[in-house]
């Protein structure tokens, strides 16, 4: 396998996954019920910390474009996963529905726009000829994100409580996320020029 071939499948593979763990910001409902049955929150303060994280998550996407004129891909998508590890992580120990718009709503889910809007740039570089293909690919495991570690969640709310979820969960976004993003690096111009001549032939 030419190095070429090899570092497109390996962008796609790793930016499928990093959108599988940025997908985890749809299962927010499953923590609503543990939430605002063992602590003080209510349905509303949920209901808003939810808004507060998608607009966090739309300025996130949107910021990358200057971020990424002062960093790398692969940077930008570190920064993300740190925020999503630091995010979640505190977002375990708050009782009060104005930290956790900050730590769940703003911190977390900044981090979750950085790592979409950069990875997805990234990946699609590699595949000039199947960008469809490509975006509906990764697309489809951000949207599957949201099931899978919903389903995640509830096993461990049910063994233990959310704040344990929250801190397994941030602890696995975290890394998983910044190894991936090693893999997420735009082809540079040589390999622009190699790309073009291998999807030529082929």
């Amino acid at each position: 396998m030419d190095i070429i071939k090899k570092k497109r499948i390996l962008s796609l593979i790793f930016g499928s996954l990093i959108y599988l763990n940025v997908g985890f910001i749809y299962s927010w409902s499953n923590y609503i019920d543990p939430m605002e049955y063992t602590s003080s929150f209510n349905r509303s303060q949920t209901s808003v910390t939810f808004t507060v994280s998608i607009i966090s998550f739309a300025t996130g996407c949107f910021l990358v474009g200057w971020m990424l004129k002062r960093f790398s891909s692969e940077a930008t998508i570190k920064i993300g996963a740190a925020l999503m590890f630091a995010g979640l992580l505190l977002s375990s120990f708050v009782s009060n529905a104005a930290f956790l718009n900050i730590t769940y709503g703003i911190i977390t889910s900044l981090g979750f726009g950085f790592a979409y809007t950069a990875n997805m740039t990234a990946v699609q570089a590699w595949f000039p000829d199947k960008i469809g293909t490509v975006s509906g690919v990764l697309l489809t495991l951000y949207g599957l994100g949201g099931t899978f570690w919903g389903a995640i969640a509830m096993k461990i709310v049910t063994i233990s409580n959310w704040m344990t979820a929250f801190r397994i969960v941030g602890i696995i976004l975290g890394i998983a996320v910044f190894i991936s993003s090693n893999f997420i690096i735009p082809p540079k111009q040589d390999e622009i020029e190699l790309l073009h001549n291998s999807i030529s032939v082929n």
